[in-house]
Parts: C-alpha cells; structure tokens; sequence
C-alpha cells in the first residue's frame, strides 16, 4: 500500500500526484504540528495528541513543503485572521437577528407576512370584479 502524506486532506497530496518523497518527522515537530492545529482550530491535534500520549516515538510520513507549509507563521497567521473575520459577521449577523426581533414589523418574516396578505387581498379585489359585485377597496379590506 502506498504511503500518503499526513497533509493530504488539507493540501491534496495525492491528487496534484506530488513527486516529492516523504520524511519523518518526529516529536519536536509534532508538538508544533499539535500547537499550530489548535490554531487552525482543524481538530487534528486530538488524533495526533492521542497517538503521541500512547507512543512517544511515533513518527509521521509528510512532504517537507506541506508540513514547512502547515506550521509556517504566516499561514497560521493568515488562518488566524480568517476565522476572526468569520467570528466578526457571526456576531454582526447574530445582531442583525436580534435586532430584526425586536424591530418585529421590519423583519423579513413581518415583510413575508405582509407578501402574503397583500396576495390574498388582491385576489379577494380580483374575485370580487369577476364576479361582478361592487369593487371593495383597499383601504376597506385593511379594516
């Protein structure tokens, strides 16, 4: 069976068929690899953590470039910054929310509400006239 590069699921090792080989790496490297996880917040750091506490030899098959690439500052940096960006519209979008409920009459349900009444009250207007009853105004379905 074929090695694959610990990296795989985030770079696409063996999809862009690198022609790199792989080295080990081993507990110094983990440790950052495990550090710069929780940053990314990708969960990794549970698996290799829990295999690091039952074999303090383990020894991960990588390319050089994907982990050089995982663990450099700039990378984690940027991811860092990524995910407050996201955490930023999060709570924007979760104010939006709150304000919406408690500004009820412009919320996007209250707009949706209103969509519907106003379909129902021009279909009554219509019927009325194909009817050939008296036509009601708006003003008095409103009522």
């Amino acid at each position: 069976m074929e090695e694959e590069c610990v990296f795989d699921w985030k770079y696409g090792c063996k999809q862009s068929k690198k022609k790199e080989g792989l080295v080990n790496t081993k507990a110094k490297r983990i440790d950052n690899i495990i550090r710069c996880s929780k940053l990314y917040n990708d969960d990794i750091h549970h698996k290799l953590q829990s295999q690091y506490d039952s074999n303090a030899e383990l020894v991960l098959r990588v390319h050089k470039t994907c982990v050089d690439k995982y663990v450099h500052p700039k990378e984690v940096q940027k991811a860092m910054e990524h995910q407050q960006e996201c955490g930023m519209q999060n709570q924007v979008m979760s104010h939006q929310k709150e304000q919406d409920a408690l500004n009820f009459p412009t919320s996007a349900s209250y707009r949706t509400a209103s969509s519907v009444e106003m379909t129902v009250q021009l279909k009554r207007i219509q019927k009325t006239h194909q009817d050939g009853d008296q036509p009601i105004s708006v003003d008095k379905l409103n009522e």
